[in-house]
């Protein structure tokens, strides 16, 4: 368990120069200060502090309240480029942490060919209004939070829910919700985030109650079948009686 390792061991989860700045994640001790400033794989890092349920640094134990993925923390040590800075960010509180992350622009005349007719469809809404991100500013949050983003995950701005909508495409939150966190003010709110057992045991109630609602409905069909045969039965010995009498 990640959770019980201690401190002198967090270089174990330390992120090393070949990766990603995307999949790394730096720690801050609050949003205005780059004291502590450490470096982790982005995975065992937000499970660290989701199993421990530490708000500490786990390389020098120091409060964090600040994370953010690599390519932003160039951007709070003022050493990031063009490329980098052009990328849209979401910011979003989650227990004890405010997170920062980018959603990388990707001008739809140099995104990749899609391997599917479903992700060049995908593409061409995101360019229809207005977005060229390559993902969805909630794909980004459920990726490093590790949630599924059609299994009760929520994405709240004061007080009002913004995803999920049913009114809206995943295109139109998207920019609904990085377009909230480029005006400032209040940051997005994320929902608790459920662990895989509690997915499992989730996944499995639901399960349990359809085959439960399913066996319901078989059963009153079978009442009022047998009903509706043991009604004539009935008063056909009813008549019966009657005419011997």
């Amino acid at each position: 368990m990640l959770s019980t390792i201690p401190a002198s061991t967090g270089q174990g989860l330390a992120a090393g120069k070949e990766d990603p700045l995307l999949e790394t994640v730096v720690v801050y001790q609050n949003e205005g200060s780059s004291d502590c400033g450490h470096s982790f794989k982005m995975g065992p890092l937000i499970d660290y502090l989701h199993e421990s349920k530490k708000s500490s640094c786990p390389e020098c134990q120091g409060s964090i309240e600040m994370v953010c993925d690599g390519m932003v923390s160039s951007l709070v040590d003022k050493t990031s480029d063009k490329t980098i800075s052009d990328n849209r960010l979401v910011k979003f509180k989650y227990r004890n942490h405010l997170y920062h992350l980018s959603v990388l622009r990707a001008p739809t005349d140099n995104l990749a060919l899609p391997q599917s007719w479903f992700l060049w469809m995908w593409h061409t809404m995101l360019h229809f209004v207005g977005e060229t991100t390559a993902v969805t500013a909630q794909e980004r949050i459920a990726h490093v939070l590790r949630l599924d983003t059609s299994c009760g995950m929520r994405i709240l701005h004061k007080g009002k829910i913004l995803y999920p909508n049913a009114k809206q495409s995943p295109a139109e939150i998207s920019l609904q919700l990085l377009d909230v966190c480029d005006n400032g003010g209040k940051p997005l709110v994320m929902g608790t985030r459920m662990t895989e057992k509690e997915q499992t045991r989730a996944t499995v109630k639901w399960i349990f109650n359809l085959w439960l609602a399913f066996v319901k409905a078989c059963l009153a069909k079978a009442i009022a079948l047998i009903q509706g045969i043991a009604s004539p039965l009935l008063a056909l010995g009813t008549t019966g009686r009657e005419h011997r009498d």
